[in-house]
């Protein structure tokens, strides 16, 4: 291998003119959406603010081998202060941030970056997080550290909630056939009790300007559905995540990319499913639906995941990214769970070790009383708590 060339960028500015070559390399590489170039820019747009940004375009000669957006916090507890880099999307409105890295070059790319950041003196610590266990970078990352131990030492590893993917076939009768038998046998009939009751359409929002009013729809009846369980949903939990997802919204419908099913019961609309097309891969961010004793006896729920499948499948797509989290239903309609990994690397020099310690032990104190005890529970029965999540609880977690 000839030696890497490395382009660093501090904003998505300077970095505009790799616009369009960035997001072809995330796909030829098989990276996810949550790495192109305007959902990290649009995320660093809401939630990079008092944080430094960094992006790593990495060549060998004349040909991209890895575009790893990353920024440098600075945090701080009580007299405990660490400065730490993270990748881009992995605390505020939370998905998987798996590096887009060409195979071969994965290791010398995460050794570039961990000296750079971590040796050059830029940072204490580097958060890698969340990582898929079908991403290299989670066993590289140990490599690196093993290979250069006298400078480096992984300081934590943790499992975080498991992610959902659904792999596709190219009809949908044989994903109907891919299913567990009583499992088929329930969802045909759900389809053709519900069609006997009611004239049940779905259509896909595309258009700019009736997408976000459509996306306005689907965000009151999401609210609605969570609030009916006493809960607050992505919107009521996550800081300025309506906007946020407004602004995915307004740059992706440009760009054909969002697609947000309306499943309708005689002309009234009773459910959405919201997400993403990337290459052959459908990122399904959030479901809604109405609630209520008709619905659920209906199966709605149901019937809306195996409709926006059937939607899905004639358009070429052959994987569903469903995200983080433990959804019984998400498996019984095909989905399979996979690992998802966090790794906190730091300099192997024990004031260091010792302060990026300390400041795990704070941010666990801090978990426990503010995210266990007062935002799930004590806000539960008090309207001055119930607000989306503190954004220094979230910066703290790793």
């Amino acid at each position: 291998m000839n030696a890497l060339r490395c382009e660093t960028f501090e904003s998505f500015e300077s970095a505009a003119e790799y616009r369009a070559q960035w997001d072809r390399f995330v796909l030829d590489v098989h990276g996810s959406i949550y790495m192109s170039f305007d959902w990290c820019r649009i995320w660093w747009e809401y939630y990079g603010q008092q944080r430094r940004l960094q992006i790593y375009v990495l060549w060998e000669g004349h040909e991209l081998v890895g575009i790893v957006p990353m920024f440098i916090d600075r945090l701080r507890f009580a007299v405990v202060q660490l400065r730490i880099a993270k990748l881009m999307g992995s605390d505020f409105c939370q998905k998987l941030a798996d590096p887009a890295i060409r195979d071969s070059w994965v290791e010398p790319v995460m050794e570039r970056i961990l000296n750079d950041l971590l040796e050059n003196g830029k940072c204490d610590a580097v958060w890698f997080a969340p990582l898929s266990e079908l991403c290299r970078t989670v066993t590289t990352v140990r490599e690196v550290c093993s290979k250069n131990s006298s400078t480096l030492t992984v300081a934590r590893s943790s499992m975080m909630s498991p992610h959902t993917v659904f792999v596709l076939p190219v009809r949908f009768d044989e994903y109907m056939e891919s299913l567990d038998p009583h499992v088929r046998k329930d969802a045909r009939y759900g389809v053709r009790r519900f069609a006997r009751e009611y004239n049940l359409s779905v259509e896909t929002c595309e258009d700019g300007d009736q997408l976000e009013h459509e996306f306005n729809l689907f965000k009151q009846m999401h609210d609605r559905q969570w609030n009916s369980q006493g809960k607050r949903g992505h919107f009521g939990s996550w800081p300025r995540a309506t906007d946020f997802n407004v602004a995915m919204i307004r740059s992706f419908s440009k760009l054909g990319r969002v697609r947000l099913f309306r499943i309708s019961a005689n002309d009234h609309v009773v459910a959405y499913q919201y997400g993403y097309v990337f290459g052959d891969c459908y990122y399904w961010i959030l479901p809604a639906r109405e609630v209520g004793e008709e619905w659920d006896r209906l199966s709605l729920g149901v019937i809306a995941v195996v409709k926006m499948i059937e939607m899905l499948i004639p358009e070429g797509v052959r994987r569903i990214e469903a995200g983080l989290g433990h959804y019984e239903y998400k498996l019984r309609y095909g989905g399979k769970e996979y690992a998802a990994h966090a790794l906190l690397v730091t300099r192997n020099r024990s004031a260091v070790w010792c302060r990026t310690r300390l400041y795990v032990l704070a941010s666990r104190i801090l978990d426990v009383v503010y995210h266990n005890i007062i935002y799930r529970r004590l806000a539960l029965n008090c309207s001055f708590l119930r607000r989306p999540l503190w954004g220094m609880w979230v910066r703290s977690q790793m």
